[in-house]
């Protein structure tokens, strides 16, 4: 109710300390924390710069000068929580919340033809980029500032050596105060003077603010961020930061690439736990895992040129103060490789936040194709014959600033086969056919996915052979011919229906997931040879029905052989489910994509492979379309020159064959007779050890052995054992009669029969138990006599069907059994207590007292806290109702406090002892005690 400017300073001066606040200002601040006065509109107003990407539009902008330190104000906090479970229901729940949070994202409009379920998702794929935390008692509080703070921006970074650096004019710093009306709030403060107009560029801001904004600006001067490529990939190969390296560190096998599955969410969070300490382990969490690294020891490893570059790239943001040169720096986007190349694209996090247009992370469809294109012989050119310079691609080919021009001088010579790579993305594909010789052309619509593949061609020595361009499909290329088209285009059906923001951007294909893939293959006769090939992954909807749907696309092209490899094919529901991170079938996100599959005829999709041209093999007839299956789950083999999610097989030079069967080559297909073949049990044996563990297993935790858990073996944790039952009765059947005399196997299949027909009978008899809750217990009290918990059952069973007379004689049975048991006078009281039979009531309730006085000082003082505490409150709220009722209004208020006293105050079992006490005092006149209690 009160408190004083040196009480607040005794509070707080640690974290003002620590937020840099100046001491001048501890006073006004002081006065506006306890006056709540948000006074941040009386001298900065909103500014939108529509030029600017989507969720950094609204800027802030000062309206009458302000001299440095000369004031502070308060910024409100919109939004608190603790989980994301927490957040979730928030949305839900709170009034408008959802409605200003899209407005601070600026995604408003992006978000009008979704659902609320899907707007939700949304907002919670994108809160990285608006929350900060602290620490409230001992616990982490995560929030979101109102829509002044959420509009703060960072000062702009340099993108070239020289350049002048823009400072920040303002600071910002949260303090727990832990006022009941004003738990929490942030401060901000001029730091240099500021005129009328001035752009606010504030330091101290969260890193996801910080990380939103920067993002939009890695390698905007793309000719200075080109020129020290060469110098940051010298510095990798010399430490030796290679793919087979960075798997060996992580754990995981070193085939051609790391997926996103490697490097995101839990997994990243427990890679970076394994890893050791040491030059290599510490470039990977600062590269791969994208963990904070010290500015020091980064130059310590790399270099000071290395640094330079990665500075001057735009990708190195700090993860603290941003004005301390000491601090620990993150990496804007995540270095990977695929095939010995050197991949930056965006961490997968990012790309499900909204006003990002994402870079996509390696994905398991990104290394089928790139298996695909290893596994070529040759990537074709006038002559059929690889040019030179072909083979994998490995680090330390990597080209320094010398090489690169010879690199230059040899294709100025021999330019090779001609290869385009439609929406390339980080450019992987074509970068792998740059590095086997060829001339590469490599086409995305998103200026920013271009940016970061001319980097990506810089840093692993090709840009020599590379053109990147920014543009829509074939456009950019005029009528230019190839000899492969390579692509992964947007394949996901709908994608704009809200199931992740990112795939909105980089995964749309259309309604039916197939609007970009038609019109890449309508493109091939104009802009693939005759003798080229055709190798696109993606997903594919109804791939039963490809040989019609290329036939109508292809037009003139359909003239050379297609096929389409896929793994399994998943139904409308569960693709619904995988799209949407494994969320369960009945949440209405899930449910309204599915309808919309539905609407489009989608009724099953496929991962795989869509090929033409010579590369199918002398099997594929011409101008024919075939459709093959492998055998496996849909994913990707992660080895170098293996494609099992997009074709069955590979025959012996590394083609897909178009029969899907594997063509082994000899040495593989040979047997080796002279090593011992591993040991494998008997077909019989497996399934009854399967029976058996489906038996014992789930059912240990419900048997007391392993851990007391305290209830009566129910039927509900037999299920599963039952199945068990089935199988190892099946077995051991089948295990007796085989190989068995006619005469004894039919005596044992008729021991079996009649085993089965005895748990027949049984079966039929337990459901006759099970038609009621008076028969069940009925059944349990004649099987189970003894148990006093079986008696207040059927008890509970006979009073719910006012059986009055045979539940008092239940509950008496079960106080008779077990005097302790306190739940079971409870009933009795209030059944009592309901009848007007207040004096049997009373000694029902005081019963459940004298428990409590024969345990209090007794060594048994846990069993009688476990089976009567929790009715104690109940039974003193009962009796006071029981008195006040009669006019006893001193005896019940003195019981509702003692109830009122002794409830939890949080749980939800013990509501009552609140309600009551209010409702007492209030029909009493006593309004002032009220609002205390």
């Amino acid at each position: 109710t009160h408190m004083d400017f040196d009480e607040f300073v005794g509070n707080t001066e640690e974290q003002l300390l620590a937020g840099g606040v100046p001491r001048d200002l501890w006073r006004p601040l002081f006065t506006k924390a306890w006056s709540q006065t948000f006074d941040a509109g009386s001298c900065l107003a909103f500014v939108l710069d529509e030029s600017e990407p989507q969720g950094v539009q609204t800027s802030l902008q000062v309206t009458r000068p302000l001299k440095a330190e000369s004031d502070i104000f308060l910024v409100d906090h919109l939004w608190t929580f603790q989980s994301a479970r927490d957040a979730k229901i928030h949305l839900m729940r709170v009034s408008g919340l959802r409605e200003r949070i899209l407005t601070i994202l600026e995604a408003t409009e992006q978000a009008k033809d979704l659902s609320t379920d899907a707007q939700d998702q949304l907002i919670l794929r994108s809160l990285w980029m608006l929350t900060d935390s602290y620490l409230m008692d001992s616990r982490r509080a995560i929030f979101v500032m109102d829509e002044v703070g959420s509009r703060l921006r960072p000062p702009p970074l340099p993108c070239a050596e020289g350049e002048e650096v823009v400072g920040a004019n303002f600071r910002i710093c949260t303090l727990w105060l832990g006022w009941d009306d004003l738990p929490a709030v942030s401060v901000i403060w001029p730091v240099k003077d500021v005129a009328r107009e001035d752009s606010v560029f504030c330091a101290g801001l969260p890193l996801g603010v910080r990380r939103r904004a920067a993002l939009h600006h890695v390698f905007e001067n793309e000719e200075v961020a080109a020129e020290h490529a060469p110098t940051l990939a010298a510095s990798l190969r010399e430490i030796g930061f290679t793919h087979t390296a960075i798997c060996e560190l992580l754990g995981v096998p070193a085939g051609l690439g790391l997926t996103a599955q490697h490097l995101s969410g839990r997994a990243q969070a427990d890679a970076n736990a394994k890893l050791p300490a040491g030059v290599l382990p510490d470039l990977v969490r600062f590269f791969v895992l994208g963990r904070p690294l010290p500015l020091a020891r980064l130059a310590a490893i790399l270099g000071a040129p290395a640094v330079t570059s990665l500075r001057v790239s735009g990708l190195l943001l700090a993860a603290g103060a941003e004005d301390d040169e000491t601090a620990a720096v993150v990496c804007l986007l995540q270095l990977t490789s695929v095939a010995g190349l050197l991949l930056f694209a965006d961490f997968f996090e990012v790309g499900g936040a909204c006003g990002i247009d994402p870079v996509m992370s390696i994905g398991v469809d990104t290394l089928g194709l790139a298996a695909a294109i290893q596994a070529l012989p040759s990537l074709g050119g006038a002559d059929g014959k690889q040019a030179a310079g072909e083979g994998e691609v490995k680090l330390e080919g990597l080209a320094t600033e010398g090489e690169e021009k010879k690199a230059d001088e040899a294709a100025a010579s021999e330019s090779g086969p001609r290869v385009l790579d439609l929406c390339c993305g980080s450019g992987v594909q074509g970068l792998l056919c740059a590095a086997r010789g060829a001339t590469v052309d490599l086409v995305d619509v998103s200026a920013r996915a271009a940016a970061v593949t001319r980097f990506n061609a810089a840093l692993n020595g090709l840009a020599s052979r590379v053109a990147v361009h920014d543009g829509d499909l074939f456009e950019p290329i005029g009528e230019a011919q190839y000899d492969l088209l390579v692509a992964n285009p947007p394949y996901i059906p709908s994608a704009s229906l809200g199931c992740n923001p990112g795939l909105a951007l980089y995964g749309d294909g259309g309604a039916a997931g197939e609007e970009i893939l038609r019109r890449i293959v309508e493109g091939v006769s104009a802009h693939v040879r005759e003798t080229g090939r055709v190798m696109i992954v993606g997903n594919f909807a109804n791939p039963d029905q490809y040989p019609t749907k290329i036939a109508a696309w292809a037009g003139p092209a359909i003239s050379r052989p297609w096929a389409v490899w896929h793994g399994r094919q998943w139904d409308g529901p569960t693709y619904a489910q995988l799209v949407h991170d494994g969320a369960p079938a009945t949440d209405p996100v899930v449910v309204e994509y599915t309808a919309c599959l539905a609407d489009q005829h989608v009724a099953t999709i496929a991962n795989g492979l869509l090929l033409a041209g010579p590369a199918l093999g002398p099997e594929a007839a011409s101008a024919s379309v075939s459709v093959s299956v492998s055998g496996g789950d849909g994913q990707v083999t992660n080895t170098s020159n293996t494609t099992t999610n997009t074709s069955s097989s590979n025959n012996q030079s590394g083609t897909p064959t178009n029969s899907g069967k594997t063509k082994n080559n000899s040495s593989s297909a040979k047997h080796d007779h002279t090593r011992s073949q591993p040991r494998t049990l008997h077909p019989h044996a497996r399934v009854a050890a399967l029976g058996l563990a489906l038996l014992v297993i789930p059912f240990l935790p419900a048997s007391n052995l392993v851990t007391r858990v305290g209830f009566v073996v129910a039927e509900r944790v037999l299920y599963v054992p039952s199945l068990g039952y089935i199988i190892l009765l099946a077995a051991l059947t089948r295990a007796l009669t085989s190989g068995r005399g006619k005469a004894l196997s039919s005596v044992l299949l008729f021991i079996a029969s009649l085993i089965l027909t005895a748990f027949l009978v049984r079966s039929v008899t337990r459901a006759e138990d099970w038609k009621s809750d008076v028969t069940i217990w009925e059944a349990m009290v004649r099987d189970a006599p003894w148990n006093p918990k079986t008696w207040k059952s059927v008890g509970l069973a006979y009073r719910k069907q006012d059986r009055l007379r045979e539940a008092e004689h239940a509950y008496k049975q079960c106080v008779t059994l077990d005097p302790d048991f306190g739940d079971c006078f409870l009933e009795l009281g209030l059944m009592y207590q309901k009848q007007g039979r207040n004096s049997e009531a009373e000694a029902a309730y005081k019963s459940i007292f004298n428990i409590k006085k024969r345990y209090y000082h007794t060594e048994q003082q846990e069993r009688y806290a476990s089976l009567t505490w929790p009715t104690v409150p109940e039974a003193m709220s009962n009796l006071g109702v029981m008195y006040a009722t009669n006019g006893d209004g001193a005896r019940a208020e003195q019981l509702f406090r003692q109830a009122y006293a002794l409830a939890p105050a949080r749980s939800g079992r013990h509501g009552f002892a609140y309600s009551n006490l209010v409702y007492f005092l209030q029909i009493n006149g006593r309004a002032d005690e009220i609002a205390r209690v």
